[in-house]
């Protein structure tokens, strides 16, 4: 607004009351929203000044709360958020078209049966990580983007498909499968290997230590 001269006008009413976004909070924490519906129920309890109460996985509660955190529950709930569980590793060569990469992207997701509200991150390494392609997958599906240099992609552990042109020109053997590996973090599971596609990589895995960081 201030660049264009204009006036901001703010009207969503937990922002203008200062009130607890549940939405927000699911953003900013990497929690995929079931149900939008239900945001509405844990808002207007917000603005009304009333408690908003949460239970995350391994503390059920005993009767119904607002907000669970959980991969699923059996719970009575107005809202259920569930932690994003794939992280997807890409490399890919100089000026890829980013909308040839947005369809490998998506095509490879869906073919796996995964949805992109589920993705936790984009990872590559720090050599492409302003890609325009990269940065548009990153800017259209709010998703962040990490990025690792060489030797830190050196060290993730597992059996990955190595390539002697890809270590010649980045210094690791294997960028997609690395990357999303490290992004995944302790105990990371493999979902889909190194899969090409006119000058693009891209490997899937799972996230296994989740529960660390809200328990």
């Amino acid at each position: 607004a201030q660049l264009l001269g204009a006036i901001p006008v703010i009207t969503t009413s937990t922002d203008v009351n200062g009130a607890f976004s549940v939405d927000t909070f699911a953003a900013e924490n990497r929690l995929a929203i079931t149900d939008r519906k239900g945001i509405k129920k844990v808002s207007v309890k917000a603005l009304e000044g009333k408690k908003v109460t949460l239970s995350i996985k391994d503390f059920p509660p005993a009767e119904k709360v607002d907000v669970i955190v959980a991969d699923e529950t059996d719970r009575e709930c107005s809202l259920l958020l569930t932690p994003k569980e794939y992280t997807v590793g890409l490399g890919m060569k100089k000026n890829r078209d980013s909308r040839a990469a947005e369809s490998f992207f998506l095509e490879t997701l869906s073919g796996l049966g995964i949805d992109v509200s589920d993705i936790y991150a984009l990872a590559t390494i720090d050599a492409k990580e302003d890609e325009e392609a990269l940065t548009y997958l990153r800017d259209r599906y709010s998703i962040p983007l990490i990025s690792f240099d060489s030797s830190l992609l050196n060290k993730a552990e597992g059996s990955f498909a190595g390539s002697d042109f890809v270590k010649q020109t980045v210094g690791c053997d294997n960028v997609c499968e690395r990357a999303a590996t490290l992004a995944a973090g302790p105990g990371a599971e493999p979902v889909l290997g190194k899969t090409a596609h006119n000058g693009m990589t891209i490997a899937v895995a799972k996230r296994r230590n989740i529960w660390g960081r809200y328990i």
